[in-house]
């Protein structure tokens, strides 16, 4: 009963709401619906799992329907099951589900979880609205901190569907199964560590789903390979390196050469030939390392103009590194003046801190495709007020793209790759905590300059970068440093 989720849809807990309303008929009503989804959470436990004791946690609404019909599957299935109920008083289809469980139940606040167990969470799903606490704030702890295994049923409970938020406190799950689509909650941080593998079954909705998810504005879609793997600029055979792009990065003085330096990198494994443009005292550093980085001197303005300018030069990378002075806000304005395609990170942003009209004008001007690469703090610092205060974060890069008329990469645990359209945000699932880790933005500014070098336009390209960046990092595993993701990204590359 797996879906891949083809389409990736991310829905909020209302559009779900109304993929299910949209969806019932006659022979389709809540009730079968609920028994669709109860069947297809236990036949995945029975082909997944050995036969084990299984506690099932029942929420009071039709989360805990749908925890009443697992639980009576894997009894008829010969399992062993005990019910533990938040309450007794349900309705609708909840407490049909309820009736039809004819095996052992406990109220929840007379019963504790015994540890070893496999715990399937029905409380609560994409239906909480307000934090978790009392008895069954002390059950979540205690299961938390015992050797269990936990399944979630459509989201782990305590986590907000809308925004990923944790209310109160959070069932820790080894595995969630969710129902037609994912949705927001699974994808955006801090809820996406609590969720475990996401897995998506099939309940009969995907019309109403589609449909639903394309009328929003934008469409909200998780960053997976479907979306730029077409396009991605893999060698030819007839190719040589300037064929497969080059990437210019303006590099910072001497004390700060080691962002310009990874930039870099990040661009070499992508592209065909990388140039630092450097001044004269920072040379003999760019100079030693890295080996597959040509450099250039460049002391003045129209230096940097010129190599900016040259037929060969096909994307730009400033900011790493650079200093957030008057030579950095002209850098970046030759730099959009050239027309070559453009990443802008780092000080780059923050030197237009209180002048973002003129950025957003020339950029505005410019025949330059843009990307701008900010996390949290530069993003507040360049856009400040612009954008809806307190909106969700995939809204702010919406709103920040279309102001901008760039594409924006809103970095974190969830990064948002918003089109100037206003019509799509990505949100990235893969990326793992190691990446929290001094450099590895510079990375990403770089890998996204090398997939623009060699063809692929300003969303692909910052799509594929960060997906890249998180399979990267996380097939390096624990200690990594930003100077370990270039050379794992060959073996990102392998996996698509």
């Amino acid at each position: 009963m797996e879906l891949l989720n083809e389409e990736g849809y991310l829905l909020t807990a209302a559009q779900m709401a109304q993929a299910e309303a949209d969806a019932t008929a006659p022979g389709f009503t809540p009730w079968e619906m609920m028994q669709l989804a109860g069947r297809g959470v236990a036949q995945y436990i029975v082909q997944h799992y050995e036969k084990q004791p299984v506690i099932v946690l029942c929420g009071p609404g039709n989360n805990g329907g749908d925890g009443y019909i697992v639980a009576e599957m894997l009894r008829l299935e010969g399992w062993p099951v005990e019910v533990l109920a938040v309450t007794a008083d349900m309705t609708g289809p909840a407490a049909k589900a309820s009736g039809h469980y004819q095996g052992v139940r406990y109220p929840l606040a007379e019963r504790k979880v015994q540890p070893r167990r496999l715990v399937v969470d029905a409380l609560f799903g994409t239906g909480l609205t307000r934090p978790l606490e009392g008895v069954i704030a002390e059950r979540i702890q205690e299961i938390n901190h015992q050797d269990n295994h936990v399944i979630a049923v459509d989201m782990p409970s305590g986590i907000g569907t809308d925004d990923g938020a944790i209310m109160g406190h959070v069932l820790l799950a080894s595995l969630t199964l969710t129902f037609a689509s994912r949705k927001l909650g699974h994808v955006l941080a801090p809820g996406r560590a609590f969720c475990g593998k996401t897995i998506v079954l099939d309940i009969k909705l995907g019309r109403q789903v589609a449909a639903i998810a394309e009328a929003a504005s934008p469409h909200l879609l998780e960053n997976l390979p479907r979306y730029w793997r077409a396009s991605f600029p893999y060698p030819r055979i007839a190719d040589h390196k300037y064929a497969r792009g080059a990437v210019l990065v303006a590099g910072g003085p001497l004390e700060c050469t080691g962002a310009a330096r990874l930039a870099a990198m990040g661009a070499a494994r992508l592209c065909g030939a990388v140039t630092i443009a450097c001044s004269f005292d920072a040379l003999p550093v760019y100079a030693a390392h890295p080996d597959a980085v040509m450099t250039r001197l460049c002391e003045e303005a129209g230096e940097f103009r010129s190599l900016a300018g040259h037929k060969k030069i096909t994307a730009l990378v400033v900011g790493p590194g650079h200093g957030g002075g008057e030579d950095t806000r002209h850098t970046v304005l030759t730099s959009l003046a050239s027309g070559k395609a453009l990443v802008l990170d780092a000080d780059a942003l923050t030197a237009f801190e209180s002048d973002e009209e003129i950025l957003f004008g020339a950029i505005e001007q410019s025949a330059s495709p843009v990307v701008l690469t900010p996390h949290e703090g530069e993003f507040t610092r360049l856009f400040g007020d612009r954008v809806e205060e307190g909106a969700p974060k995939y809204k702010r890069a919406s709103q920040a793209a279309i102001l901008s008329r760039a594409v924006v990469v809103l970095k974190g645990p969830d990064t948002m790759i918003a089109d100037p359209d206003g019509m799509r945000v990505l949100i990235n699932g893969n990326a793992p905590p190691t990446l929290a880790t001094a450099g590895s933005g510079d990375v990403l500014a770089g890998m996204i300059a090398g997939l623009m070098a060699g063809g692929m336009t300003p969303f692909d390209a910052a799509a594929a970068a960060v997906w890249l960046h998180g399979a990267a990092a996380s097939q390096f595993g624990y200690g990594l440093v930003a100077s370990d993701i270039p050379a794992m990204l060959p073996r990102a590359i392998e996996s698509l």
